[in-house]
């Protein structure tokens, strides 16, 4: 059987490294949404 204090303890430090990536990404999607993301990671507009 697992141990949930251990394996909490093991996934810490990953969860720090991550977390700021995470609520990044989650921060532009709240302030732009969806489409405008998938705009922006489209890159340049192809009318020029």
């Amino acid at each position: 059987m697992l141990r949930l204090p251990t394996v909490f303890r093991q996934m810490r430090p990953v969860s720090r490294v991550l977390a700021p990536h995470l609520t990044r990404a989650y921060a532009k999607d709240v302030k732009f949404g969806a489409d405008a993301r998938a705009l922006m990671l489209q890159g340049k507009n192809s009318d020029y």
